[in-house]
């Protein structure tokens, strides 16, 4: 994509996506482009060429327009596409991609995680739902929903944490409001033990630290988000 481009893409999407769109009904929107070269052969990090969603419009409305850049998370994001993807022109995306190696999957999601911890406080629901999923897909090589994930780990979580996960999935998908200000010693607990469980040690040391990393992370819609 061109500069030009970029940016009457992005004052497109400003107006249709999330509740600041002027236009209604203002759906949340995320929009991902991949150049093919980029994807084939295969390298890790695959190249984002363009990429648009409602936790980068603040960085967008002040001024900074998508450029291309390395992102691990397109691995994650690729493999949960390929088998169930519905193209709108042209062949399906499995007929003109690889399957990504499962040690670049594993560590993409490695390579997501920190960023991630980093993001808990603002963005609570949808990191906890992403972690889940994380160990999901660790433990199985299945790319599941966030609802299915939070079940699937809810079983080795403390009661605390259960009772913090358990309606969660209800608010991703709209049907239950969800607070988050008076849970933010429990959400903490919680994601520490969520990072426990990729075998990383320093992961939790991360969450600990307070870092304020803010990097894009697969928690929308597509891959391990």
């Amino acid at each position: 994509m061109s500069t030009r481009e970029r940016v009457e893409v992005t004052d497109l999407l400003l107006r249709f996506s999330g509740r600041r769109a002027t236009v209604e009904p203002g759906r949340p929107v995320e929009l991902t482009s991949v150049v093919h070269s980029e994807l084939c052969p295969w390298e890790y990090p695959p190249v984002c060429d363009y990429q648009y969603g409602e936790w980068l419009r603040d960085d967008i409305t002040a001024g900074q327009v998508p450029a291309p850049h390395p992102d691990p998370d397109l691995a994650i994001l690729i493999t949960s596409a390929r088998p169930s993807s519905k193209p709108l022109r042209g062949p399906a995306l499995d007929e003109i991609t690889d399957p990504v190696p499962a040690t670049d999957l594993r560590r993409a999601i490695h390579d997501s995680v920190q960023p991630l911890l980093g993001d808990l406080h603002g963005d609570e629901r949808n990191v906890l739902l992403t972690l889940a999923r994380m160990v999901v897909t660790l433990e199985t090589d299945e790319i599941v929903s966030k609802d299915d994930a939070a079940r699937r780990v809810m079983s080795g979580l403390p009661p605390g944490s259960q009772e913090l996960l358990g309606p969660r999935p209800a608010g991703h998908l709209g049907t239950l409001a969800d607070g988050w200000t008076r849970n933010r010693e429990q959400t903490q607990e919680t994601a520490q033990r969520l990072a426990s469980l990729f075998g990383d040690s320093d992961m939790a040391a991360v969450l600990a630290s307070g870092s304020n990393a803010h990097v894009r992370t697969h928690r929308g819609r597509s891959g391990c988000c």
